[in-house]
């Protein structure tokens, strides 16, 4: 999650400097959003292939083959995976996860705040609104967060069974993206699957990204 606030710093900044525009248009903060999922996909590609299969040896989704942890999980990889490539297992569908929901959450966050601050708080002097301004950054993180998830936990999800699938070719539940999709509806011939988890999960990210907004907005405030 820090690689995210530092690609959506990085790449705002970048944006601005290239245009001579410090405006943060929600449709710009939309873009850097998409962008910002795009680059992470090349870091959390390898982090969620590990985690996923560590999951399903300790679910026994697949037979023991390492032991639990990080380190014999990335020797296993790397052996049974073909080499370093190999650590990118899925990251086609980490695209498809991570664009949109990045997407989402910056411009969702964005949006909120914008909205607070220009519709609700543009009546009050400054000092008004220096001292209700973190309040509106938790609650914008709340929302931003709420928006993203609602919207593309299923695409987590697929992400998700694709990762923990079995890396040897003869043992591999899916042989695609397309293929997971259809296997997991059929599965119990409805949608609730892609859903499943979600109250729990939607529940951990309200406070979660509520915090991480409110902590990247003080160390950027510290910071300029």
């Amino acid at each position: 999650m820090s690689t995210q606030y530092l690609l959506y710093g990085q790449i705002s900044r970048h944006l601005n400097n290239r245009q001579n525009d410090s405006e943060r248009t929600i449709e710009k903060c939309f873009l850097v959003g998409a962008l910002t999922g795009f680059g992470s996909s090349f870091i959390e590609t390898p982090i969620g292939l590990v985690n996923g299969q560590i999951e399903g040896n300790l679910y026994r989704r697949h037979t023991h083959v390492f032991d639990f942890h990080v380190k014999d999980c990335c020797k296993y990889i790397y052996k049974a995976n073909g080499g370093l490539r190999g650590f990118y297992k899925g990251f086609f569908a980490n695209l498809i996860c991570s664009i949109p929901t990045s997407m989402f959450y910056f411009g969702g966050y964005e949006y909120v705040k914008n909205h607070l601050y220009q519709t609700h708080f543009r009546f009050f002097g400054p000092a008004y609104k220096d001292k209700h301004l973190r309040t509106g950054i938790l609650f914008s993180g709340a929302m931003g967060g709420f928006c993203a998830w609602s919207i593309c936990y299923p695409l987590d999800r697929i992400r998700s069974e694709i990762q923990s699938d079995d890396l040897r070719r003869e043992r591999r539940k899916y042989t695609s993206y397309i293929d997971c999709v259809k296997q997991m509806y059929q599965y119990e011939n409805n949608l609730r699957i892609f859903y499943r988890g979600f109250l729990r999960g939607i529940l951990k990210a309200i406070p979660i990204n509520a915090a991480c907004f409110l902590a990247y907005e003080e160390v950027n405030r510290l910071i300029q």
